[in-house]
């Protein structure tokens, strides 16, 4: 997480890491209704790819937070970049997933 502020007030500084974090989370999960896409989805397009079928099946997280030494001019003090890495793990293993396998 590249952060515009301090780097020990992470936690503090503009909204609260949980808040970030469950905006996130919600934002790589399939929406649970039209209403959670309106606006941000042109209406011709019924398939989409999410990351998470839940955001409930999440089971580890790290965060790390570095200053961003290449905030645009005139971002706020609450702007964030963020470089995600995920590791996949099918719920159920078949052939068609068998790459993700984690043996």
């Amino acid at each position: 997480m590249l952060v515009n502020h301090p780097i020990a007030s992470v936690v503090t500084n503009g909204s609260d890491l949980d808040n970030r974090l469950k905006t996130l989370f919600d934002g790589l999960r399939v929406p649970q209704s039209v209403q959670e896409i309106k606006g941000y989805m042109p209406p011709d397009i019924t398939d989409y790819c999410c990351l998470l079928e839940n955001d409930v099946i999440i089971s580890a997280l790290k965060i790390e937070a570095f200053r961003n030494t290449a905030t645009p001019a005139g971002a706020p003090l609450d702007h964030v970049r963020l470089n995600m890495r995920v590791r996949l793990e099918p719920m159920e293993y078949d052939f068609v997933n068998e790459p993700f396998r984690h043996d």
